[in-house]
């Protein structure tokens, strides 16, 4: 893993346990968790490139 794969890796651990810790606010930890995603595939394939 790359040090940019590293910080929306830890984003997307943060929205899944406060997902699981505080259910009412899964809106905010699935856009975060979104946002993480799309950010982990994008450092991929910048690295493939």
């Amino acid at each position: 893993m790359t040090s940019r794969i590293i910080g929306p890796l830890a984003g997307l651990t943060v929205a899944i346990s406060c997902t699981i810790v505080a259910p009412a606010i899964w809106p905010i930890t699935t856009a975060l968790a979104t946002i993480s995603i799309i950010n982990i595939r994008t450092q991929l394939r910048k690295e493939k490139e």
